[in-house]
């Protein structure tokens, strides 16, 4: 530990505790009564008008952690706080002198009076709060000069003080004859840095004897006895208001501790102080717990048990409070008004006649919003006197009593939502109306939304049908808790769906690398429902949306990303081929509005808990140790990740409380490698603000320290270096006017939407430098690019708005008007097909399908006045023998157009032959950049108007890949070739594909089939298994990454210079694993994932239990003779480790059993050395081993060790990459690109496959239905193949 720990007398606080502070509100007998207006005769107070007067409460007691203040007769600390123990804190509070006992009531009459009508002042209350007595200091009366200062022991701002008087009696504090029901009422309040604290008030009432002594002085006895007055004594009940204030919302909670506190005060008025400290000290000592299955218990007094309920998320606030109650309040309708309301950030105000409700379904409707944030004025509980704030500018949210709904209706253009009544009402301004009609929430999520509704009014009834009738009250309690913390999950989940269906579509159209969103497609995809339309234009200028679209800017993976995508499957079936994956051109029209569906049919699972018990709080130093005790017990027989984490994160806060701030720090390390979505940043600087300089050098040592410093420093320096792009949301782009190097360059086409591809963007800024290999573009050349692109755009656009195209047609070109077989009109050019437009007619006629074409012929044709350039389009009808013209008289336009036919019509036959419908996508983008370009050189001034044609043919790929032949595919190769994808797309530069991974799903839990690719950059990008459409998300590991592994059905684990561990479900990486040192080269699930190998280069091996994520054994080879450890592989219960020279035998101990030598006879390889690149191990023991620089495989015998069986088999390669089995051949993936396979028990070659065009890196199975190959960075594409020998009616996967 550090010498930093406390002593055993030294006061503590907890980090994030339930309750910072405890104060008491009201009047007492050290008060008197203070009346709440002046009148000329000063304080003098009329005894007849007691019960109709109202009088000023006054902060009587505060406490937090540390120190307990009281304020009157004067402001004193309570040295013998804390006291723990109820007879300890009745004998401290006791332990005053005999005048102090009688609460200074035989005190000179004129000091009584000055004492008795002065208030305390907030400030006062802040700073009196914040003193400390000094180590050793007595147990006497002191003077304010023996105190020193330290905020820290009063964790609550003066604003929030200066407020608590009036919003604890916002009505003003009165006086009763007989004794009123105790209340509880809730407040949310907000400082100058827009911090929020969370107040729990429960307000009861205390008998008092007020009467008058002989010289007018007015003062109060406590009334314990109840006997009969005498003349000149009025009895009355006087309001206390008892506050828990706290960081965080937990209102039931500490609403039920309050209860409590006050049932004890009842029953024994003269200890309300010592139940006071017992029970705010323990509260103000209870941390909060994390996200995740554990909740913590704490008994009160007599053993009265709490529970502290965690939140769901790490990153969205705890509910505890009963959300239905907001569904019982209102019909469906009202509250689709009022969430429509709080979306276009109108002036609201809740009205209701019961104070706790105000804040309970304002609360209610902000939890609904989630995770948009409310950032403006909130104020849930207005006071009397604050009532003219419902006449401020700007936006807010206000509440006040039902009383005063006539002043509230005098207010033009308020939302005014009367809870009693279940209402809500605009009211009206001298303005026209349409300025104040607020748009509805759209039908389809709306219509969703109802189900929750109806839902959330009958559970209970309905439940109550089966549920047995319990007849204890503390069971009866923890039932009713249980239920409303079900039912809050239905409601939370269903109010989240609600959220994911209206914002479904931003996330199509975010670009995070580039900070930009395209509003435009993102409302045409939002259907033509005028309504729906006008409800997002409006949303879309609002701040809520800006600071939800900026999250996803960040590519923060928040609680709606995650439902975002777990639903993402079903919008997919829901709408198969409807929503837009890719976009082939930026001015796609959208053709369906965005899918709004419903998944909340049943409960929501929900975890069991697991209740971690404090200790009884009587110590400081011991209810710290026994804690730690007990939590370090709970982690070492743990075996539960989420539980650990949990508990790593209890103990660090004790271990801080403690002031070991070394241990504290080596729990958050340990938990960060878990789950870093629970890393307590705000912890983890405090504590590295208090460490000695030997203290940060030793943790130096501690692996994982260095790492979360640095990334909090990098965190820290980007929040201050962040400045707000807004032209980004925008539609405009501010073109530079500075010559643009290649990387700015980059940056702007990708901003335009140009294109996305690397290898196009590199030859786009060689053929506008005029190919002339210059470093800058001169911006004037980029500006007029740039306007021929929108010109072209819009043009386009125009053609879609107004003409009916097929699905998922895009508009590329538009000719002049121009003769042709058909008439007078113009030739559309799309990534389909050729159509002709009648002039001054919105009817579209096929001319040809591009896959159709034959062949195309530039001519010159005769007219009456001159020779015109024309086109000769020869195309293939369907019944007809001879190939059909169709001839274009283009003139001008001729050489450009059927360029740009030429490279569509390329790509379209290439896409078709090659099953890569990438292909047809990156050809519509030539196209568009090709017009651009040539349109752009015709200006005299661009750089490339001397070499406009080459720049132009230099952008057309797929022109000479067709003359190259790349669409002439062998017929082995076309029957099994199925489908290509590019994981590449969007990538700043092409990247090798080093593991791929089929994961096939799981029907229980609606899991679809995944495919997961691993790039050379480290990147992991997966495909969808159903569509074969690649997903928006991936996950980065560190620097570069070796393999893929699926560990279960919920995690894949990637193997890099660390373990990083995805979850399948929301494709987000939440575990590290950092225990290798080295890059790790090889991971293994075994005993049906129970445990995992993973290896590392340097020979260490490691097997995990997956449960735990604990290290169930390591082993670490002797790589002292330089060897180096390439695979790992696990078979007839050992596992075989693949080095440069051949293949190791270990057992699970890690002892050596053999050594398999990759012997190849020199006569049958031409390289030298031979080196062994892979191996794969068969059931009957035998070993097939591939060479590195040569196109051999060899057949080793494991029963004879190792020793070659019969002839190497060779093949026409430069070398083997890697294998995979699948039923009876091998497929042989190699260095020069070519597929082989091979035949198993005759070692005969049955194919050769030629897609690929560079080095076959990554193969993989989907169950035995596909072989997927990966290829290196020239090519960077993936392949699926058909195993079977002919196509087959149901296994193929059609393209069309």
């Amino acid at each position: 530990m550090s010498d930093q720990i406390m002593t055993k007398s030294s006061p503590i606080r907890i980090h994030d505790s339930l309750a910072d502070v405890f104060i008491l509100v009201g009047l007492d007998d050290n008060t008197s009564l203070i009346p709440a207006h002046k009148t000329d005769s000063g304080n003098d107070i009329k005894l007849e008008n007691l019960y109709t007067d109202d009088y000023e409460p006054q902060v009587l007691t505060a406490l937090s952690a540390t120190t307990m203040m009281h304020f009157f007769p004067f402001p004193r600390q309570d040295m013998e706080y804390p006291c723990i123990n109820l007879q300890e804190a009745f004998y401290c509070s006791n332990s005053e002198s005999p005048s102090q006992m009688s609460r200074f009531l035989k005190r000179n009459q004129n000091q009584g009076k000055q004492l008795r009508t002065q208030s305390v002042t907030p400030a006062n209350i802040t700073r009196l709060m914040s003193i400390r007595r000094p180590q050793g200091g007595g147990r006497t009366a002191m003077n304010t000069t023996q105190f020193s200062f330290s905020n820290l022991d009063f964790p609550v701002s003066e604003e929030v003080i200066k407020s608590i008087t009036t919003f604890c009696f916002p009505d003003n504090m009165k006086l009763y004859v007989t004794e009123p029901e105790s209340f509880a009422h809730f407040l949310v309040l907000t400082d100058m840095s827009g911090d929020k604290s969370y107040a729990t008030c429960l307000t009861f009432c205390r008998p008092f004897i007020v009467e008058k002594d002989d010289h007018g002085n007015v003062y109060m006895t406590l009334d314990t006895t109840m006997e009969s007055l005498t003349r000149g004594q009025y009895r009355c009940f006087i309001p206390h208001c008892g506050i828990f204030i706290s960081k965080f919302p937990y209102f039931s909670t500490t609403k039920d501790i309050l209860s409590y506190m006050v049932s004890l005060v009842a029953k024994k008025p003269d200890d309300m102080l010592a139940f006071i400290k017992e029970i705010s000290h323990t509260v103000t000592l209870t941390p909060v717990p994390p996200a995740g299955p554990v909740a913590v218990e704490i008994h009160l007094h007599d053993k009265q048990p709490f529970t502290i309920y965690p939140p769901e998320k790490a990153d969205k606030p705890v509910i505890d409070i009963p959300l239905h109650l907001l569904f019982i309040s209102f019909h469906d309708d009202q509250i689709l008004q009022v969430l429509a309301a709080l979306f276009m950030e109108e002036r609201i105000v809740f009205l209701s006649s019961s104070y706790a409700l105000l804040t309970t379904i304002s609360e209610s409707f902000l939890n609904i919003l989630l995770p948009f944030r409310w950032r403006f004025t909130y104020v849930p509980i207005l006071s009397l006197k604050a009532l003219d704030l419902l006449d401020a500018p700007g936006t807010f949210i206000m509440g006040c009593h039902l009383k005063h709904l006539s002043i509230v209706e005098q207010i033009e253009g308020l939302v005014v939502v009367n809870i009693d009544e279940g209402t809500v009402v605009v009211n009206p301004t001298l303005m026209t109306s349409d300025l104040h009609h607020i748009p509805a929430i759209p039908k389809e999520p709306a219509t969703s939304f109802r189900n929750v509704c109806k839902r959330a009014r009958v559970f209970f009834e309905l439940e109550d049908v089966q549920r047995p009738t319990c007849h204890n009250v503390s069971e009866e309690k923890k039932i009713r808790e249980t239920r409303i913390r079900r039912l809050n999950r239905v409601i939370e989940e269903g109010c989240l769906e609600l959220m994911v269906n209206l914002f479904r579509g931003v996330v199509l159209e975010v670009r995070p690398e580039h900070q930009s969103f395209n509003k435009q497609l993102f409302l045409e995809s939002q259907g033509k429902n005028p309504e729906d339309k006008l409800f997002y234009q409006e949303v879309l200028k609002k701040d809520m949306f800006k600071s939800f679209l900026d999250d996803r800017m960040k590519e923060k993976t928040d609680y709606w990303t995650e439902f975002e995508r777990k639903t993402r499957q079903f919008v997919k079936q829901a709408s198969l081929g409807d929503i837009r994956i890719s976009q082939v051109h930026p001015a796609r029209k959208p053709l369906t509005k965005q899918v709004s569906l419903s998944r909340i049919h049943e409960n929501p699972y929900e975890r069991p808990l697991v209740i971690v018990r404090l200790s009884q709080n009587n110590s400081s130093s011991r209810y710290l140790a026994s804690c730690i005790s007990s939590l370090n017990t709970k982690l070492k027989t743990c075996m539960d990740y989420q539980e650990r984490v949990s508990y790593l994160y209890l103990l660090a806060v004790f271990k801080f409380s403690e002031h070991d701030h070394v241990s504290a720090l080596t729990d958050i390390i340990t938990l960060a490698a878990i789950d870093w979505n629970l890393f307590p940043k705000r912890l983890v600087h405090e504590i590295h603000n208090l460490l000695t300089a030997q203290e940060k050098l030793n943790l130096e040592k501690v692996k994982g320290y260095s790492s979360i410093i640095e990334s909090l420093k990098e965190e820290s320096q980007s929040m201050d270096s962040t400045i707000r792009r807004y032209h980004n949301h925008n539609d405009i782009i501010n073109i530079p006017d500075v010559d643009l190097p290649f990387e700015m360059f980059r940056k702007y086409v990708s901003l335009y939407e140009m294109t996305q591809d690397c290898d196009t963007i590199q030859r786009l800024f060689e053929a506008l430098t005029g190919m002339a290999r210059e470093t800058h573009l001169d911006h004037e050349t980029f500006q007029a690019f740039c306007l021929c692109w929108q010109e072209n755009h819009e043009q386009c656009i125009k053609v879609m708005e107004e003409r009916d195209l097929q699905t998922d047609e895009s508009v590329l070109k538009v000719s002049s008007l121009c003769k042709t077989d058909f008439g007078t009109g113009r030739v559309v050019l799309t990534d389909k097909r050729l159509l002709f437009m009648r002039d001054a007619s919105k009817k579209l006629k096929e001319i040809v399908k591009l896959r159709d074409i034959q062949s195309l012929e530039k001519v010159q044709l005769h007219s009456f006045l001159s020779v015109v350039d024309a086109l000769r389009i020869f195309r293939h009808v369907p019944g007809k023998a001879e190939h059909d013209k169709f001839t274009v008289w283009l003139k001008d336009e001729r050489n450009h157009f059927t360029l740009l036919i030429q490279e569509m019509w390329a790509g379209k036959v290439i896409s078709e032959a090659t099953k890569d419908i990438a292909v047809v996508q990156q050809a519509a983008q030539n196209v568009l950049l090709v017009d651009t370009i040539i349109r752009s050189g015709e200006e005299e001034g661009s750089s490339h108007h001397a070499t406009v044609e080459n720049s132009a043919d230099h952008l057309c790929c797929y022109i000479r890949a067709m003359v190259r032949g790349e669409h002439l595919l062998s017929s082995f190769t076309r029957e099994a070739l199925q489908k290509k994808l590019d994981p590449n797309f969007g990538e700043p530069e092409r990247t090798s594909i080093l593991a791929l991974l089929y994961t096939p799903g799981d029907a229980e839990t609606h899991l679809s089939p995944k495919l997961w690719c691993g790039l050379v950059n480290g990147k992991v990008r997966v495909f969808d298994g159903i569509m074969w459409t690649l997903e928006k998300e991936f996950v980065q590991a560190k620097k570069s990454l070796s393999c893929l592994t699926a560990v279960g059905r919920k995690q894949v684990w990637v193997g890099s210079y660390e373990i990083c561990i995805i979850e399948t479900e929301t494709i987000q990486s939440k575990r590290i694993l950092s225990d290798h040192g080295e890059f790790v080269i090889d991971i293994i699930a075994v005993d049906d994932s129970r445990y995992v190998y993973s290896a590392s280069v340097n020979g260490v091996i490691i097997r995990w239990y997956v449960k735990g994520l604990t290290v169930a054994n390591r082993i670490a080879l002797d790589m002292s003779a330089g060897e180096t450890l390439r695979s790992l592989q696990h078979a007839q219960g050992y596992l075989w480790c693949g080095v440069w020279k051949g293949i190791w035998k270990i057992n699970k101990s890690g002892e050596v059993l053999a050594k398999l030598s990759f012997d190849i006879p020199r006569s049958a390889v031409s390289v030298n050395p031979v080196e062994m690149e892979c191996f794969h191990i068969m059931e009957n023991g035998q070993i097939w081993a591939g060479c590195r620089r040569d196109g051999t495989i060899v057949v080793m015998d494991t029963k004879n060790g190792g020793k070659i069986m019969g002839e190497p088999i060779k093949l026409e390669a430069k070398g083997i990459s890697i294998m995979v089995k699948l039923k009876n051949r091998m497929w042989i993936g190699t260095k020069s690109g070519i597929m082989y396979v091979v035949d198993i028990e005759t070692r005969a070659k049955i194919k050769d496959l030629k897609a690929h065009y560079d080095a076959v890196r990554a193969l993989c199975c989907a169950d035995d239905r596909y072989v997927i190959s990966g290829a290196g960075s020239s090519d960077g594409k993936i392949i699926i193949w058909s195993p079977t020998d002919s196509r087959s009616a149901s296994g193929r996967f059609l393209l069309e």
